[in-house]
């Protein structure tokens, strides 16, 4: 052994050298142990998601539920830190959701849930709308699924449970009305099924194509396993997103949006958060989906229109504005399989002032939409969130023409048919919004028989002179209208309808 190694011997083992030993061995434990304590603490709060601030769209007052000025001067620090505080994990990169099951203890996805239902819920409610304490962990779980302001921790939605409609229930009388007298009467509203199908298999139907609200997933029985085939109709589509909370549900709305899959729909309660949604859509299904840009979509509080470029041109488009913050938006679009062309039409007039604003609003979108048919001769679908109900005056306006309020009468040559109502007459007016016994959101088709303003030859060519009705030959061509569940965080449902769009008016050869 050499000198200087027993020289290094004879230090590490002296008692000096052992008390530094032992300081370096001790500092080197403390920090394991702060290390874990950061790490532990990380997950008992709220962690800032790296979100941009929202967006706040102009103040204005009066919102259903929570959406008052109260809740639109929330601090951005608020908003930036996540809707909920599961822990610091990596978002997922798919853009395949995973299976539907509800979630177990030890996921992180599970402690969000938790966390919400124990403690966010009555310190936050804001941060979960249309939830409560009673709502359930399925509930709380839909609700969280996708949201990138949690770093995506809920990555699945609970599954829905099943259950095969029972004698005296809503769901089973539709079904027996279908198998006796609607697939006679009507079959263009059931393509695929006849009267020999089992009533699984019909409640199946109605709970896949949606064209009733009131059947749920049935259960397996004799149902078939082949999906119904689709019918040839265009899905037209409104759905208020609740613009707060927005930028951290982009991914569950697009989702919901391609779920739904409307070819044409208007969206309120959306402001720049629609770059993000648009390329989510684009992304899961390819560049098909575009949103009419013409006007200053961005300034107002309006209705963006949404519509699957692949299937529909864009020919021309405007925002028209009828108050400080409020706007009309229209878009002239022309299908491209067969020159078959429409208006469509979104807004979403001031809520929660009674119904004389409402009036006012409605007024000018008709005398707007009047004066663009004059020189876009198609048909109009106007859809939107119209904050009030099937009953009041100005509803009576779009549908008759024809209105008394408020001290005086109102007039308009443009009527419309509501597609719920037309074919829902016994429930015109369910619940669109929360649990609000109301519905504020619509899809309205102009009612055009024969009509002297179209009654002419259309741009491009075609005569429109024998024309009766602008959207097919039965019932306005209108197979289906559907209220969506609420999901994907907004207090709102959405309401379709889906038309078969076959006649003259709006073709152009």
């Amino acid at each position: 052994m050499s000198f200087a190694v027993l020289l290094a011997w004879v230090l590490l083992w002296s008692p000096g050298g052992q008390q530094v030993r032992g300081q370096a061995t001790t500092t080197s434990t403390q920090q394991r142990v702060v290390g874990a304590d950061a790490r532990k603490s990380s997950t008992r709060g709220p962690v800032d998601s790296g979100l941009e601030p929202l967006q706040e769209p102009p103040e204005e007052t009066g919102f259903f539920g929570l959406r008052g000025s109260s809740v639109r001067r929330t601090s951005e620090s608020r908003l930036k830190d996540s809707w909920l505080p599961p822990p610091p994990l990596m978002p997922s990169t798919t853009t395949t959701p995973a299976p539907c099951r509800t979630v177990l203890a030890g996921e992180a996805c599970y402690e969000a849930v938790t966390w919400a239902m124990a403690i966010g819920i009555s310190t936050n409610p804001q941060w979960y709308p249309g939830l409560s304490t009673s709502s359930s962990f399925d509930d709380f779980q839909n609700a969280l699924y996708g949201s990138k302001a949690n770093n995506g921790v809920c990555s699945t939605t609970a599954c829905e449970p099943c259950h095969t409609a029972v004698t005296g229930e809503a769901c089973y009388a539709d079904i027996q009305w279908a198998l006796t007298t609607g697939m006679s009467t009507h079959p263009e509203r059931y393509p695929g099924l006849s009267a020999s199908n089992s009533t699984e298999e019909v409640q199946d139907f109605f709970y896949q194509s949606l064209l009733y609200s009131n059947c749920p997933l049935p259960c397996e029985g004799e149902l078939s396993k082949a999906p119904p085939p689709a019918a040839d109709f265009s899905r037209f589509l409104t759905w208020n997103l609740y613009v707060f909370t927005l930028a951290g549900r982009v991914v569950p709305v697009a989702d919901e949006i391609l779920r739904m899959n409307p070819e044409i729909g208007t969206f309120p309660e959306m402001w720049r958060e629609k770059f993000a949604i648009l390329d989510r859509l684009n992304e899961v299904s390819g560049p098909i989906w575009a949103f009419a840009d013409g006007g200053p979509t961005e300034r107002y509080n309006d209705a963006d229109i949404l519509y699957r470029s692949d299937l529909w041109e864009h020919i021309e488009s405007d925002v028209v504005p009828y108050s400080a913050d409020r706007a009309l938006n229209w878009a002239v679009l022309r299908r491209r399989a067969d020159n078959f062309t429409l208006l469509a039409a979104g807004t979403h007039p001031l809520c929660c002032q009674g119904d004389l604003v409402i009036l006012k609003a409605m007024e000018f979108v008709l005398q707007t939409l009047g004066a663009v048919q004059r020189r876009h001769r198609y048909p109009i679908v106007l859809m939107g969130d119209l904050n009030t109900g099937y009953f009041e005056a100005s509803q009576q306006l779009l549908r008759t023409g024809h209105a008394d309020g408020f001290g005086r009468t109102w007039n308009s040559p443009l009527t419309f048919v509501d597609a719920w109502a037309e074919l829902h007459p016994g429930n015109p007016n369910p619940s669109t919004i929360n649990d609000e016994p109301v519905r504020i959101d619509y899809v309205y088709l102009q009612a055009l028989h024969n009509d002297p303003a179209l009654s002419t030859s259309a741009p491009g060519g075609g005569d429109n002179s024998d024309a009766l009705l602008p959207w097919g030959e039965t019932s306005l061509g209108l197979v289906a209208s559907q209220i969506w569940p609420r999901t994907a965080g907004s207090d709102h449902r959405a309401v379709s309808a889906d038309v078969v769009l076959t006649g003259l008016v709006g073709q152009n050869p």
